[in-house]
């Protein structure tokens, strides 16, 4: 109960205030990661180090088997202690501190996932901080276990394991990758060529991007796509920053959209394709 009433007031201010106002605020996030009706079994799987292709890949099948033996039985064996009857005191402090543990990990990990369903808008990274007395209840089931050798082994494997999803963090790409991208286009822009970015929400990370690893070079000011497709500039050579990420519907469809637009007045002369960037570079079709 302690517990409960020490969380409303982070309930009020954060989560029960986002489900409250997602309908308008998040209206126009067309890249929020999408939460199917799997997403309770989902997220405890990416706890039990499930995203072994990937932090924004899904999860192979096979990481919901062998990551739940791992963590989620030890998890269902910290249980017990609530089946029990006894009157004897440690037995009953056990018990509340098994309570407790489930109390911190239940009510964030069941908030954030409710929020998720309701908006729409959702990221593991939510409720990561769950994982704490989650793992605490793993750790406490296995200290059920028997035998010391078999305690052993059930930690060496799922460390093991962490370690074989934790290379992807390594190995496998998640953001988009502007640095080569920029790295062709401050090789070949020209001083008179417009910078075109789509989709348009995408704009401020386009020249957040620039900031960053071309600091030292002129500014990369954008254009709006209107303004070039219906000819209202002089613009030469047109520069087309595609931001893919995650290869979202809204994003892909922005991106054709805009290339079309362009193919109006402008021939492609070039194309390049980087990880969730794409860079098009056109030029005026009368010259």
């Amino acid at each position: 109960m302690l517990a409960l009433v020490l969380y409303l007031p982070w309930l009020t201010s954060g989560f029960i205030g986002e489900w409250h106002h997602s309908s308008k605020s998040l209206a126009h996030a067309p890249t929020r990661e999408y939460l199917p009706w799997w997403g309770v079994l989902s997220a405890v799987n990416t706890f039990n180090n499930g995203r072994a292709a990937g932090v924004l890949n899904s999860s192979p099948w096979w990481t919901f088997i062998l990551g739940g033996l791992l963590f989620g039985v030890p998890a269902l064996i910290a249980l017990k202690p609530l089946l029990k009857k006894s009157p004897d005191l440690d037995e009953q402090l056990l018990r509340e501190n098994v309570v407790y543990l489930i109390l911190l990990f239940i009510i964030p990990f069941s908030a954030g996932l409710a929020v998720g369903f309701k908006s729409g808008a959702y990221s593991i990274r939510y409720i990561t901080f769950a994982t704490v007395p989650y793992y605490l209840l793993v750790a406490h089931g296995m200290s059920a276990f028997g035998r010391r050798a078999l305690r052993t082994t059930a930690v060496a494997a799922c460390m093991a394991y962490s370690l074989y999803s934790l290379h992807a963090n390594y190995i496998v790409p998640y953001k988009e990758d502007y640095r080569d991208a920029y790295a062709f286009l401050a090789q070949s822009r020209q001083p008179a060529d417009c910078y075109v970015a789509a989709p348009p929400w995408e704009e401020r990370q386009v020249q957040w991007a620039w900031l960053i690893y071309h600091q030292g070079d002129p500014a990369l000011t954008l254009t709006p796509l209107d303004t070039v497709a219906s000819g209202q500039n002089h613009c030469e050579r047109v520069w087309l920053i595609s931001v893919m990420y995650q290869l979202t519907p809204p994003a892909v469809a922005r991106s054709k959209e805009a290339r079309a637009m362009l193919k109006q007045r402008y021939m492609t002369i070039e194309a390049r394709r980087y990880f969730w960037i794409d860079l098009d570079l056109y030029a005026r079709k009368d010259h």
